[in-house]
């Protein structure tokens, strides 16, 4: 159960701890004192979602801790691989305006999905959010199968939706049915089509812009080269002549020494060195020479390679890629009729026995959702709504012959139908049930799952929303009996439930120096007077004391004889 809750830097409370008991934990106090504060941090430490407005203005960071008493089975297996048989433990959790959350399970980090996973199994926190949860015919399903639960018909379902999904994801790269199949045909063919006629080759696009770019400056290569031949070669250039003589001179005496001969040789080399220089220029202004149309070719081959990368991948290498593997598919598809025989055949065994499990655990609800009837109007009966008819309406199951498949929750269409007068039409819950008629579904609702779920501690945030009066002291009567069973912790206004209390704690707000601060009081004995005597209305006189005292014997009464 939850044994104390430390909020530090939430909302309008600065720093506050409520130590809670078993049994029914009772929270009031006037409007906008910060009673949903308290709730709102709890949910926080519990997983739900880190919402940095809740930090209180002028700091830097909130800061909550949950520390719960491992005294049943359900938390000591919670906190199994975080502790070691500890009598408490302790989950904590920050954040800060930077956006910085940390999360610790005795100590140690944790991950939120971890701590979501252990919270799941210690609090129960019923809220408007609860109300609209149930208001979705589509979560009925779920509350259902939160009732009772067939787990080896939900795991033959699941094993048969897997293997569904690998056949048709085969069958998809066969391109479907015989119809998807041709229509993929064409968009293969076309493709490949398109991509072979274009006859592409690996880094001609990197070759034609390098070509490009020449032609674009043809007239200042031509210029350079021209200058080279003219200083280099043309006809009997100085340049050229002066290398002949010299290498001449030198081979007249290279007999003499090797040195001259080595020079003569180095000469003679570089006389041919400077005439293949001389012709390879001459050539090179051949090919560079200024061509409009042979640079529109090059544009247009250029425009026709940056489609095929736009359509089929990011290089040539991608585009030929894709084409290799379209290739491919294409020969598949073609030869493919007896392997999608044989795996339609596969397919038709596979939803065979998805579709006889799927109507196994629709009988299998159907029977569950008797008995769930019968205990949520013996529920509401206690709640004041005596003539109340509710019932799990099923939509007719398919027809084999219909039956396409189904998610890993069967095929079953689920909605709770609801009367809560005699002689009236059950109608869908969402469109008929009343604010008052809610709350009570809902706590009829957790007292049943409750018995299923066996989680330790139950929050319930406005619970009394749309009751008053009689009813309020049933519903009072009914949280008391349930907390002989689970902690409950209970926001209310009503004095008909806050004097079941077996804790009761004031929320309160005061302004200290310039600032408005939340803050909790457990009350005594005299203070449970009182509060209850507030919650009647009224000043709080003579009269207003004497009726709070009777309603609290009242109650104390009710508790002993149950």
């Amino acid at each position: 159960m939850l044994k104390s809750l430390y909020i530090k830097n939430i909302a309008l409370i600065t720093e506050v701890k409520i130590e809670f008991e078993k049994g029914l934990n009772v929270l009031s106090g006037e409007t906008g004192a910060g009673k949903s504060i308290i709730i709102d941090s709890l949910a926080f430490v519990l997983g739900e979602r880190a919402d940095k407005s809740l930090i209180k203005s002028g700091e830097n960071d909130a800061f909550v801790e949950a520390v719960f008493l491992c005294d049943d089975e359900k938390t000591q297996k919670a906190f199994a691989d975080y502790s070691e048989g500890d009598e408490l433990c302790v989950i904590s959790r920050k954040m800060s305006v930077q956006g910085k959350n940390e999360i610790r399970i005795n100590g140690r980090l944790s991950s939120l999905a971890a701590l979501k996973e252990i919270t799941s199994e210690l609090v129960d926190i019923f809220s408007q959010n609860q109300q609209t949860f149930l208001l979705k015919p589509e979560n009925h399903i779920e509350i259902l199968d939160g009732f009772r639960q067939n787990k080896e018909l939900f795991e033959k379902i699941s094993q048969s939706r897997e293997q569904l999904d690998e056949i048709n994801g085969k069958l998809k790269t066969f391109g479907g049915d015989k119809s998807e199949r041709e229509r993929l045909i064409d968009i293969l063919s076309y493709q490949i089509k398109e991509i072979s006629d274009a006859e592409l080759k690996e880094n001609e696009d990197e070759m034609l812009l390098a070509q490009k770019q020449k032609f674009q400056n043809a007239e200042k290569i031509n210029y350079a080269l021209q200058n080279v031949l003219n200083l280099l070669y043309d006809g009997q250039t100085p340049s050229l002549s002066q290398i002949s003589s010299a290498q001449s001179f030198m081979a007249q005496i290279g007999k003499l020494d090797e040195g001259y001969q080595s020079l003569a040789d180095r000469l003679e080399s570089a006389k041919y060195e400077i005439q293949d220089i001389a012709q390879t220029a001459e050539s090179m202004m051949a090919e560079t020479s200024f061509d409009s149309f042979a640079l529109d070719e090059i544009e247009s081959r250029l425009d026709k390679i940056k489609a095929l990368k736009r359509k089929y991948g990011g290089s040539i290498a991608a585009v030929l890629e894709f084409l290799a593997d379209s290739q491919n598919k294409l020969e598949n598809i073609i030869n493919a009729d007896a392997e999608i025989e044989k795996l339609n055949a596969k397919r038709e065994k596979v939803l065979d026995e998805m579709y006889r499990a799927a109507k196994s655990l629709s009988e299998f609800r159907k029977e569950s959702a008797k008995e769930f009837e019968k205990q949520i109007m013996v529920e509401l009966a206690d709640l004041g709504i005596k003539n109340a008819v509710f019932e799990v309406n099923f939509q007719p199951f398919p027809e084999r012959y219909k039956f396409n498949g189904c998610d890993k929750n069967g095929a079953d269409i689920v909605e709770f139908y609801f009367s809560a007068n005699k002689g009236e039409p059950k109608k869908p819950l969402a469109k008929i049930i009343s604010g008052g008629e809610m709350s009570r579904f809902m706590l009829a609702l957790k007292n049943v799952t409750a018995k299923i779920e066996k989680i330790p501690t139950m929050v319930f945030d406005e619970i009394d929303t749309g009751i008053s009066g009689k009813i309020a002291e049933v519903v009072g009567q009914k949280l008391c009996a349930v907390s002989k069973d689970y902690q409950i912790l209970v926001i209310t206004h009503l004095p008909q439930i806050a004097c079941f209390s077996d804790e009761h704690f004031l929320i309160q707000k005061s302004v200290v120096g310039e600032k408005t601060v939340t803050d909790v009081r457990l009350l005594d004995e005299e203070g449970k007077i009182n509060e209850v005597a507030r919650l009647l209305g009224g000043d709080i006189g003579s009269y207003g004391i004497l009726h709070a005292k009777d309603m609290l014997f009242w109650a104390n009464e009710v508790k002993s004889k149950n």
